[in-house]
């Protein structure tokens, strides 16, 4: 009977433990400094920018390495002061220290998780695909006090890339539909474009633009939501848009780069690559 009753009270303290060491693996706590400079986004800025003008050598040391549960989406890390934030399949957002690359934790969602996490101070907000179901969970979480402030049900999966602007963040979902929601989860509006949307969209002076399956090209206010202008092209769009200048720059499935005036949306010109283009472009003054 002894040894019942202590075979049972290790079982308890075991599954006790199992449990608490479960649940206190879904957390990140950070104590940031101000970053005035931090790479918050997919393509650091709204328009995307992903050139650097430094140049490389030919001996590159790795610094460290680091290993996540799920496989990675075409999205890309953020960070902000020395905190980086990457996202995976098996709807998990991962932060690690930048210097010497240990976890300093992990948020662990039902769902799958697509797009960068989009950072904004002590705030990581991020869409949480469902499997189960076509929706999303839009999650604001705290990070220095370690907890969610809101989860938003949204209709659609989020598959795309998510824009932080100067007053929210804009995202579309499978659906065509787009919306802008304020840092504190609060939904400014919502915009149905009525087309199956894989592109992820690029913003400059209140000008959001990207494309759909429909062949589509379509430009929002990104104050009001309202529809600017929508150009028919041909060919689905997955990859998304990038802006230099007045001009945003496109490829679609039928293998066209486009470059398009951001306000007027008229073609500059079209270039046929002869391969399907399924991601966004990058480009200084001189090349794409």
């Amino acid at each position: 009977m002894g040894f019942l009753k202590s075979l049972y009270l290790y079982s308890v303290i075991i599954l006790s433990s199992l449990i608490l060491n479960n649940c206190s693996t879904s957390v990140i706590n950070t104590n940031s400094s101000v970053d005035a400079n931090p790479y918050s986004m997919f393509g650091k800025t709204p328009e995307r920018t992903f050139y650097y003008p430094v140049t490389i050598g030919d001996s590159l040391k790795k610094m460290w390495d680091a290993e996540i549960n799920g496989s990675f989406p075409n999205s890309s890390v953020s960070i902000y002061d020395r905190y980086v934030f990457v996202n995976d399949l098996s709807g998990r957002i991962y932060c690690f220290d930048i210097n010497n690359g240990d976890k300093v934790g992990q948020l662990k969602n039902v769902g799958a998780v697509y797009s960068t996490p989009v950072l904004d101070h002590n705030l990581v907000i991020y869409l949480v695909s469902q499997n189960d179901e076509n929706s999303s969970n839009l999650c604001y979480y705290n990070l220095s006090e370690s907890k969610y402030l809101k989860q938003i049900k949204i209709p659609g999966r989020g598959l795309t890339e998510i824009i932080k602007s100067d007053d929210g963040i804009i995202f579309t979902t499978e659906k065509g539909i787009v919306y802008k929601f304020s840092f504190s989860g609060i939904k400014i509006w919502e915009t149905d474009t009525k087309g199956i949307t894989y592109s992820s969209p690029a913003l400059k002076d209140n000008s959001l633009v990207f494309g759909n399956n429909n062949g589509e090209i379509i430009s929002l206010n990104a104050e009001n939501g309202n529809i600017q202008y929508r150009i028919k092209t041909g060919g689905c769009f997955f990859g998304g848009a990038s802006i230099s200048g007045g001009d945003f720059y496109i490829g679609n499935d039928n293998g066209n780069l486009y470059s398009i005036g951001l306000s007027t949306g008229k073609i500059n010109w079209q270039v046929n690559t002869g391969s399907r283009i399924i991601m966004t472009p990058a480009c200084d003054t001189d090349n794409i």
